[in-house]
């Protein structure tokens, strides 16, 4: 764990802006920043890396924030969430013009030049996470997360809560606490960009088809571990044909064997950075997880993914492992 904090009004007046335009580039990307308040530029950004996970709070005046490549000529593939506290912020990109007021989230598409403007004074926070771990594409996000999300509303609330604990009380958790934390932040960062909206549009005579639709993904989430675990199975369950099942489950944009598999390689995910699993051998958490073949599992695990499961618990889990 790291924390790192810079305060312009530390520092003399000339060199407040430049200060900090290196340092936010150093904790969230190259980034090329002009302001109306050069001349004295006063702005605080608390900074914190646990594991892979970065999250910061900052307060600044007025300024217009545009994302760089990196070394590589590309930009990089993270997830990044901003949680707007006090003033206004608007993303201008090519696929999108989005404004967040305060109280609000929206994620960046940090693939794509963007534009980040915020014509008052703000306070916000925001969490860096690599794709990967994720498991879905940035272009996913910004699809599926096409308006700023509430902190009011539920998905929206609890990852402004899980933001504002890391920052006030994320040094003095342990590794098993903040996996905990990651692992619930990539959850309903899954569940927003799936599902944001769909429940407050539903017409009423929606809701008893919706009250089933979670019957049988509780009926699922339940067997995850059993590799008898088909649509076939779900199916009889529940006393409808498997033609029902695919039209009731596709809906949220997947079929049920997707969904399935999309629930295993998760549960998988969670183990392989689980600091209490650190000696269990990647073949064995597949086999948990309904994965009985471990050559099946490494395949579906990189193309979810992105990495094949030992890379992945190298790369994400907090502490190093072997990655057997």
């Amino acid at each position: 764990m790291a924390h790192v904090r810079l305060d312009t009004a530390e520092l003399p007046v000339e060199q407040r802006f430049d200060a900090w335009a290196e340092f936010t580039a150093r904790a969230h990307g190259p980034t090329v920043m002009e302001t109306r308040h050069h001349a004295n530029f006063v702005a605080c950004i608390d900074a914190y890396e646990f594991g892979p996970l970065r999250v910061s709070h900052l307060s600044h005046p007025p300024l217009r924030a545009r994302g760089a490549p990196n070394d590589n000529g590309g930009f990089p593939e993270v997830v990044m969430l901003t949680h707007v506290i006090r003033g206004s912020m608007t993303e201008h990109s090519p696929a999108r013009t989005l404004t967040a007021e305060a109280g609000s989230l929206m994620v960046l598409d940090t693939r794509r030049p963007s534009t980040v403007v915020n014509p008052v004074a703000v306070a916000h926070s925001v969490l860096h996470l690599p794709a990967a771990m994720v498991g879905l594409t940035l272009g996913q996000i910004a699809t599926l997360v096409s308006a700023p999300l509430s902190a009011r509303d539920p998905v929206g609330g609890l990852i402004a809560h899980i933001l504002a604990d890391l920052l006030h009380s994320g040094e003095q958790y342990e590794p098993v606490i903040l996996h905990q934390l990651t692992s619930t932040l990539i959850d309903l960062l899954g569940a927003a960009a799936r599902w944001s909206g769909q429940t407050a549009t539903l017409a009423p005579r929606a809701l008893p088809e919706r009250s089933r639709r979670l019957q049988i993904y509780a009926f699922m989430r339940q067997r995850l571990a059993d590799p008898g675990l088909t649509p076939q199975v779900v199916a009889a369950a529940h006393a409808i044909s498997v033609r029902q099942l695919n039209r009731i489950i596709e809906e949220d944009g997947e079929s049920p064997a997707q969904w399935i598999r999309r629930q295993r390689l998760d549960r998988c995910r969670r183990d392989l950075t689980d600091p209490e699993l650190a000696d269990r051998p990647v073949a064995t958490i597949g086999a948990r997880w309904g994965f009985a073949d471990p050559a099946t599992f490494n395949r579906a695990f990189q193309r979810q993914f992105g990495l094949p499961p030992g890379e992945y618990r190298r790369r994400f889990a907090p502490e190093a492992h072997g990655g057997r």
